[in-house]
C-alpha cells in the first residue's frame, strides 16, 4: 500500500465497512446516492453490475478523487430470475423469508473500483440453501430487527438463528463484499494490501471456507473500462 493513495468506500453499509476494515483501516466513507430502481426486464446480474458501477461513478461529482480509489459494491438476492430486495416492513420480511426458507437462492455482489479515468468491475455469485424455518422461528427472527435493511431479509453472519444450511461459493459475497475479488480488482492498479486476504477472511468468518481462491477468480470476469468525462 502506498501512503499517498486513498480509498473511498462508496457505501453507507456497516457490513461493507467492517469487511473492508479486515484488510485496512485506511479508508474513508462516502455513501453514494443514486436511483437504484431496476430497468424493465433487467436481469438480476446485469442490474447488480450497473448499480455498482453507477455508485462508483457518482462519487467524483461529490468530492475530489484524483489518484484516489473509489470502491463501490451492490448486493442482491435473487431466485428464479426475481430480484428479492430489502423488506419494506416486518410483513414484507415475513413473506420474503417464507419464500426463501427450505430453498436454494443466489446472492450476487458486483464490485467496481474506479481510479481516475479507469474502472475495473467484477461479479461474484454465491448459492445459498436456507434451512426449513417454521413461522414461529421467522417471526422471532424478525422481532430482533435484523432482517430490516438487508437484501433477502436476513444476515448470514447472524449466529443466534440457524438460518442457512449450506453455502456454495464466497461467504463474504453474501455479507456484501467478496474480499478475494476486491484484492484482485486492486491488483489491476498494482496495489496490494499489507495483510493476507485469505487469512484475514478465514479468521473473521464463522464458516469453514473451502473455496479455492485461484479457481474462483479464474472463473470470474473482470471488465476494464476507460471513462470519458465531459470537459
Amino acid at each position: 500500500m502506498r501512503d499517498q493513495e486513498k480509498i473511498l468506500l462508496a457505501s453507507g453499509s456497516q457490513r461493507r465497512r467492517e469487511l473492508l476494515s479486515w484488510l485496512t483501516d485506511r479508508f474513508e466513507i462516502i455513501p453514494s446516492d443514486i436511483d437504484e430502481s431496476p430497468l424493465p426486464g433487467e436481469r438480476p446480474e446485469v442490474y447488480c453490475q450497473r448499480i455498482a458501477e453507477q455508485k462508483a461513478l457518482a462519487i467524483p461529482s461529490r468530492t475530489e478523487t484524483q489518484n484516489s480509489f473509489v470502491l463501490a459494491a451492490d448486493t442482491i438476492v435473487y431466485s428464479q430470475n426475481r430480484i428479492i430486495g430489502k423488506p419494506k416492513d416486518e410483513q414484507d420480511a415475513f413473506q420474503i423469508l417464507t419464500f426463501l426458507q427450505g430453498r436454494i437462492h443466489h446472492v450476487c455482489t458486483a464490485v467496481t473500483l474506479l481510479r481516475n479515468e479507469k474502472t475495473v468491475s467484477t461479479l461474484c455469485d454465491t448459492s445459498v440453501r436456507m434451512n426449513p424455518l417454521s413461522q414461529a422461528t421467522i417471526r422471532s427472527y424478525i422481532a430482533t430487527g435484523d432482517p430490516m435493511g438487508k437484501a433477502g431479509a436476513y444476515a448470514i453472519q447472524n449466529t443466534d438463528f440457524n438460518l442457512v444450511e449450506s453455502v456454495e461459493g464466497c461467504y463474504t459475497c453474501v455479507i456484501g463484499l467478496p474480499l478475494c475479488h476486491v484484492e484482485k480488482l486492486f491488483s489491476f492498479f498494482n496495489y496490494s494490501f499489507e495483510k493476507n486476504v485469505i487469512e484475514c477472511c478465514k479468521s473473521h468468518i464463522h464458516y469453514n471456507c473451502v473455496v479455492d481462491q485461484s479457481e474462483m477468480l479464474r472463473k470470474s470476469l473482470f471488465n476494464q473500462k476507460i471513462i470519458e468525462r465531459n470537459v
